[in-house]
């Protein structure tokens, strides 16, 4: 009779194409902590610049992977609120790897974490003449003196051009260390509505007048890599890195760790041994379910279907009933495909009462 029951499951979500219902399961936040298989927090996942408002599962992690301490340098900068939320992945650029966000680029650069001159970017590609006229931000003055001046002197004479704007002054001067964040003033000008100075790395606006994102007075930071990437120039070095990817955990420790997934009364936590296994090799597949106050869910059904490609067929098994900690685990045998395929996987868990919870996640294999 079990078998029965669990064949009839198998075969209707099967059948369905859908594994996980999505009227049973809650919506996920904007954005979430990256654990490894320990439970240690790694990274974290935005996704609130990922083009749908933050819809949908695609985002951005921001980790410090591969020894390339981006998410520690991001937190130690102040977070989304001075750096902006990621708008793309890492990717190489000039030969280093990179991250961009609204705000600020990120680049691994002789062993340190360096932010890209993302505004002097505009004069590099050509795109001046374009900042000025659809983002009312000046170009960059002549700064040829500079190549007979001391480093005291040039630092006096770009933020000089501070002194036109006090409130603008004010909050440059407000970091730590404005230089490292913002680089050196290059331009300063005044327009009907708003009072600019541009530096390296940021445009400082005072707005004259009342703006659905600052009030008359107020000064605000443009989001300089978001307008980078408006006028074409992200896209042109990070490719396809700007695309969002889906909201599975990041590689660490060895691992992948899926966000939880709550439905009615039942948690289900997911985590891979292996977040980029090799094709026709195998990976170990755990969950745990509990409920909402963390209260094991024995004797569960778990499935996990597999979708790898149309002319591949799909993999679908049953993992061991869960045990008294609610947990259970199986090691899969992946199919021969070619290296690089994305394949989806969907687990739902179903305790006797029929209640049910489902999550997904991807791995790419190699």
């Amino acid at each position: 009779m079990r078998f029965a029951v669990r064949a009839a499951i198998l075969l209707g979500l099967l059948g369905s194409g859908l594994l996980a219902p999505a009227p049973g399961r809650a919506q996920e936040p904007p954005d979430f902590p990256l654990t490894d298989s320990t439970g240690q927090v790694v990274g974290h996942f935005y996704k609130q610049a990922n083009g749908q408002g933050g819809a949908g599962d695609a985002g951005f992690a921001v980790t410090d992977a591969e020894g390339i301490p981006f998410w520690s340098t991001f937190q130690a900068l102040g977070g989304p609120d001075a750096v902006g939320y990621p708008i793309s992945g890492r990717f190489l650029w000039d030969g280093m790897v990179t991250q961009a966000f609204q705000k600020l680029i990120f680049q691994w650069n002789n062993n340190q974490v360096a932010i890209v001159n993302v505004i002097d970017l505009f004069t590099r590609y050509g795109r001046d003449d374009w900042l000025q006229v659809e983002k009312q931000v000046p170009p960059a003055a002549d700064w040829s003196a500079d190549r007979t001046r001391s480093w005291a002197e040039i630092v006096a004479a770009h933020q000089a051009l501070l002194d036109r704007f006090p409130a603008i002054k004010e909050v440059y001067f407000r970091a730590s260390d404005p230089i490292a964040l913002y680089g050196l003033p290059q331009a300063a000008a005044d327009y009907p509505t708003v009072s600019v100075v541009r530096a390296q790395r940021a445009v400082f606006q005072q707005w004259k007048v009342n703006t659905p994102w600052a009030a008359a007075g107020q000064v605000t930071i443009a989001n300089g890599a978001d307008v980078a990437k408006e006028a074409g120039i992200l896209a042109s070095v990070a490719g396809e890195a700007l695309r969002p990817a889906q909201a599975t955990a990041s590689p660490a420790g060895g691992g992948l760790t899926v966000p939880p997934a709550a439905a009615g009364p039942l948690v289900l936590k997911v985590s891979v041994s292996d977040p980029n296994p090799a094709a026709g090799g195998a990976v170990t597949v755990r969950a745990e379910l509990t409920d909402t106050v963390g209260r094991p869910q024995a004797d569960a059904i778990v499935v996990l279907i597999g979708r790898f490609s149309a002319d591949v067929p799909d993999l679908a098994l049953f993992l061991p009933n869960t045990d008294g900690r609610g947990q259970t685990s199986q090691t899969v045998n992946l199919p021969t495909v070619p290296p690089g395929t994305t394949a989806r996987f969907e687990v739902q868990a179903i305790t006797g009462s029929g209640d049910s919870v489902g999550t997904s996640f991807t791995l790419t294999l190699r």
